[in-house]
């Protein structure tokens, strides 16, 4: 046995004995024993994400959270509904007007009522919203 041999027993054997023969986190590759990460249990992620497709969608709860969104730099609004269920509502240019004065915490209702034609062909309609608050 050579020395790159000797090496790998050494290190085949250490890992035995530290970790026991029945190591189900140990395994082979390219001849030398490694470490597995450990699993973790994991469950799905559920995106409520709001997409606002017909006039009278419309979401319902408490403003708990106002965010920069990845694309294009527009806001995120998170809505959180009497279930303790989260919403997140992208925001739109007129959305975003008409939600700039409102605070965290409020209970609001955002509804979709439509499109308007775009002055620009090139460019998609421009959707409509309507914003109410709890007084």
């Amino acid at each position: 046995m050579n020395e790159i041999g000797l090496k790998r027993e050494y290190m085949k054997n250490r890992f035995l004995d530290e970790f026991g023969f029945h190591n189900p986190l140990l395994f082979r590759k390219n001849g030398e024993m490694k470490m597995a990460k450990p699993q973790r249990k994991m469950r799905k992620v559920e995106d409520n994400i709001v997409k606002f497709e017909k006039p009278g969608d419309a979401v319902e709860g408490k403003l708990i959270a106002r965010e920069t969104g990845a694309n294009f730099g527009n806001e995120v609004y998170k809505l959180e509904d009497d279930n303790d269920k989260t919403y997140a509502v992208f925001g739109t240019t007129i959305l975003s007007t008409r939600m700039a004065g409102i605070a965290i915490g409020k209970w609001l209702r955002i509804e979709f009522t439509g499109t308007t034609k775009n002055s620009n062909p090139k460019l998609n309609d421009i959707k409509q919203f309507d914003v109410s608050i709890e007084e």
